[in-house]
């Protein structure tokens, strides 16, 4: 790969660099002419005035205070089962952690609406233990924050505590041992040894949490029960589909953009840790010195048992709510079979596709990296980098909105539906993706470029021979990974969603809201086993036998 003219070597290394650059200007060019297209809705609309609207600042205020409270709610939950995790369990523990984490990762927001809602509803289970024993029970409480907070809760604490248990997992047993021999209690173990790991993850972790929450809308429209709890991703929904107010809900759309571009600058700013994979499990839960501490098996169990009713319990009632009568007759239902057919088709394109594109970006930026003169190679890797990142600040919603103006006047937005899903899916899974492989594929770089350039395997059979073997594992997870966000998202869908074309979580939330819950109990719980399928499934199929382990 070594040449005297490093033109040379740019032109041996196009086919490399060009796949990812054309796989990174298109998921760019989706999301910016989304912008765009807003922005220019959005220009004939008095900005100070919707800004000075109360109900604007309402909902604005609103947003950001369940994004915060959420946000410091799983992180607290979190961080304690983490710490619970690694002081009582080994591998087995830490796996446990990883497994509910993917799970709570892959749950369609929809179904968790459901099971939330059985368990904590009018007529759920706490209700129903509450009139067992006379007391009172939660009534109409569940719709508004306190039902967001315990959704927010209930997706992201299970991914703060892997966060955090990995965190915990990477300190050095040395550093146990030396805290056990000075006869450190909890108070110094937490001040000396854990916070030091915890506070290199902590405020990525914090801010992806709090950008997935400041950007939540199913989870809100089914739970928020009105105005007085609706978020911005509401407000744009209400304003574009029910009132067909295009202007305003572009401002809307805008003033969100502004507000996730801000908490994007700033994550960008700390260490992304909380990316690494599974970590190592570690010593440390068999040798802590506050293992065996007054109180610590206590408040343990404690912790477990809050886990357990805020995590565990909506994951049983949808099993159990959906086993009834309904499930034997939904085959025989043509919306559902429609539906189905549909997530299932978007969410196998989804994954191939997003796979590629992740895998072209990855090659691209591992072949920024080598010691060549190819230009200016940091605008090439930030166009990478935005690429791959850029739909954290684009939500469904927002991308939704953009190209139905783009397309306004050109073609039929609805009848061009599915292929705006897809396209969303894409762009939804597509930094998830990237960050799965591009370590993997970056190591396998440094490790056989030189030994590949010397004996000419290039193209295809670099490919086969060394690529795919290497990153096997990791294409598989983003491959699931992208499958069963695809079945669960209900964004663009909202949208566009007609008679004529529905998805799962589209008909699961119209079923729910037309006082039919036996039928959407069991459609949730067919798209709750579909998730697990695609993920597990395609993980496996695609990983090989040791994937996920």
């Amino acid at each position: 790969m070594a040449g005297g003219d490093g033109r040379v070597n740019a032109a041996r290394l196009a086919p490399r660099l060009v796949p990812g650059l054309a796989a990174a200007m298109l998921a760019a060019g989706l999301a910016g002419g989304a912008i765009w297209a807003v922005a220019a809705e959005a220009g004939g609309l008095d900005l100070p005035a919707l800004l000075g609207d109360t109900y604007v600042r309402g909902v604005t205020l609103f947003t950001l205070k369940q994004a915060a409270l959420s946000m410091l709610l799983s992180a607290l939950l979190g961080l304690a089962a983490a710490r619970a995790v690694h002081r009582r369990t080994g591998p087995r523990g830490a796996r446990a952690l990883h497994l509910l984490a993917s799970l709570a990762l892959v749950m369609p927001t929809t179904v968790a609406a459901i099971g939330i809602v059985s368990v904590w509803g009018r007529a759920g289970w706490v209700a129903d233990a509450a009139n067992a024993l006379g007391l009172p029970g939660p009534g109409g409480a569940l719709y508004g924050l306190p039902g967001i907070l315990l959704a927010h809760v209930f997706f992201n604490a299970p991914l703060m505590a892997r966060i955090f248990h990995a965190a915990l997992a990477g300190i050095p047993d040395g550093r146990w041992r030396l805290a056990a021999q000075l006869g450190m209690g909890g108070r110094e173990v937490w001040r000396f040894v854990e916070w030091p790991a915890i506070r290199r993850v902590a405020p990525g972790a914090c801010g992806l949490v709090f950008l997935l929450c400041f950007t939540s809308f199913a989870l809100v429209l089914m739970l928020g029960g009105g105005p007085r709890a609706s978020t911005l991703e509401v407000a744009i929904y209400e304003a574009a589909r029910l009132d067909f107010d295009l202007a305003k809900a572009a401002a809307l759309s805008l003033l969100q953009l502004g507000i996730c571009g801000l908490v994007l600058l700033v994550l960008a700013r700390f260490p992304t840790e909380w990316t690494t994979g599974r970590g190592a499990a570690g010593m440390g839960g068999r040798i802590r010195p506050d293992r065996d501490e007054p109180g610590a098996r206590l408040a343990d169990g404690a912790i477990a048992l809050v886990a357990v009713a805020i995590v565990a319990a909506p994951l049983a009632a949808i099993v159990t709510g959906g086993l009834r009568v309904e499930l034997l007759s939904l085959p025989a239902d043509p919306a559902f079979r429609a539906a189905l057919a549909a997530s299932i088709v978007i969410a196998v394109a989804s994954a191939g596709i997003t796979c590629g594109l992740a895998w072209a970006i990855c090659e691209a930026r591992r072949t920024l990296v080598l010691p060549l003169r190819l230009g200016p190679r940091p605008a090439l890797a930030g166009l990478l980098d935005l690429a791959s990142t850029i739909y954290l600040a684009v939500p469904a919603i927002v991308f939704g909105l953009g190209a139905f103006l783009a397309l306004r006047g050109v073609a039929d937005a609805f009848a061009l539906a599915p292929l705006l899903v897809l396209a969303a899916n894409v762009l939804l899974s597509l930094p998830f993706a990237v960050r799965a492989l591009q370590g993997r594929l970056a190591e396998s770089g440094a490790r056989h470029d030189r030994l590949c350039a010397s004996l000419g395997i290039t193209g295809l059979a670099r490919l086969r021979l060394v690529e795919f073997p290497v990153a096997r594992r990791e294409l598989g997870f983003a491959a699931a990974l992208s499958a069963a966000l695809s079945v669960g998202d209900m964004g663009v869908i909202a949208l566009f969603g007609s008679d004529t074309f529905r998805t799962l979580p589209w008909l699961l939330y119209q079923r729910s809201g037309r006082y039919q819950s036996d039928e959407a109990a069991a459609i949730a719980l067919v798209l709750l086993l579909l998730s697990l399928a695609f993920f597990a499934g395609i993980e496996r199929v695609v990983g090989g036998r040791h994937a996920g382990r």
